[in-house]
């Protein structure tokens, strides 16, 4: 006896319903609200949060010390030697000086480092902790209405996938964000001592940047989300393929169901490659954006330097915290997009969290034993 087979369905019985292709609702929560509600979840544990933006300080503070260090360096010790100049005794102090502070910073700063690198991973590992209970208490008091209405699939993809998701930009934030922010505010107020009309000549391209960064953003946080509703039927199907595996072979409907999934599966994929794309563009233009504007601001300093307006070693100096800001600058740029992208799953796991109770029984409800 041969039978067609079927794809198999859902927990219900009934064929799984087309995925749903409506956009973000008007009311829904804006993308700045939802990482602030999922940072906040990190409240309880302050303390380590404080150490953490004290040891981001102590990091930049030293990056831009070795930077400040080139000014008298180069125009008090260097430029007389190489002008035929004797070296005076100050100017050998001078150097000594900054010899000790420099080995100073090279003891301080890996120690700084690794302990804010671990504060920030215990945060989030401590946060993921919490999240995964809240997730499990939720879904054990939700009532049975809730559970019928979804599918297990969607239910596993929000409690393991989007959580995930969500906690990596916990991460990126505390391990990344703020650190790399911490730098790029020192550094402009390092350019603006070192020499305020460039710092200014710099601020042109912020416009820009931030211009590009909205555009993807938009287009990230929209792909997402409807990536992760791909991600949830995936998982609805494959537990459906496992608890109908008997009637599946029974009726040789193997071919049939690995037809369907590669069928999701290919859906997904292209939908996860829309939001590399848009995040990959991001970058790129960031790319172009910066080295422009750093040639532009480098060569009017040169031109400066030439007509007398600056000396050699502020320019050297200004190059160096310029140098410096690019790297966190274009690491905000990279982990923007990466932000957005999680903000899809931490929607989806908020309206988990969100659920209602199940009603509470009447006083005088009858109780089975």
């Amino acid at each position: 006896m041969t039978a067609s087979a079927q794809p198999t369905t859902g927990d219900g019985g009934d064929a799984a319903p087309a995925e749903a292709e409506n956009p973000i609702p008007a009311d829904a929560p804006s993308t700045g609200a939802l990482l602030w509600r999922l940072i906040r979840r990190a409240r309880g544990y302050g303390w380590i949060i404080t150490a953490l933006f004290a040891l981001g300080f102590v990091v930049s503070g030293i990056r831009y010390a070795r930077a400040w260090m080139i000014q008298p360096a180069y125009d008090e010790v260097v430029t007389p030697f190489l002008g035929g100049t004797p070296v005076l005794f100050e100017a050998g102090s001078l150097a000594f000086n900054l010899a000790i502070a420099y080995a100073t910073t090279i003891v301080i700063q890996p120690a700084a480092v690794f302990f804010r690198s671990y504060s920030a991973h215990w945060v989030v590992a401590s946060v993921r902790r919490d999240l995964d209970q809240d997730i499990a208490r939720r879904l054990l008091a939700a009532p049975l209405r809730t559970h019928r209405s979804g599918t297990s699939g969607d239910f596993l993809a929000r409690a393991l996938t989007d959580a995930q998701l969500a906690c990596q930009a916990v991460l990126l934030v505390f391990n990344e964000v703020i650190l790399n922010s911490q730098l790029v505010l020192m550094g402009f107020v390092a350019l603006v001592l070192t020499s305020w009309p460039l710092s200014l000549l710099t601020l042109l391209g912020l416009p820009v940047l931030l211009g590009v960064l909205s555009f993807f953003g938009k287009r990230v946080e929209k792909q997402s989300k409807r990536r992760q509703e791909t991600q949830g039927d995936l998982s609805q199907r494959l537990l459906a393929i496992l608890s109908g595996i008997k009637v599946i072979k029974a009726f040789q409907g193997q071919d049939v169901e690995a037809s369907a999934y590669e069928t999701q599966t290919g859906k997904y994929f292209r939908r996860h490659m829309k939001v590399v794309w848009n995040g990959v563009a991001a970058r790129a233009v960031g790319e172009l954006v910066n080295p422009t504007l750093a040639l532009i601001v480098i060569g009017v300093g040169l031109w400066a330097v030439l007509d007398g307006r600056l000396t050699l070693g502020v320019l050297m100096q200004f190059g160096a915290c310029l140098g410096i800001i690019y790297k966190p600058l274009k690491t905000l740029i990279q982990h923007y997009p990466k932000i957005i992208e999680a903000s899809a799953g931490a929607r989806r796991v908020f309206q988990i969290l969100d659920l209602e109770d199940e009603p509470a029984d009447r006083p005088d409800a009858y109780v089975s034993r």
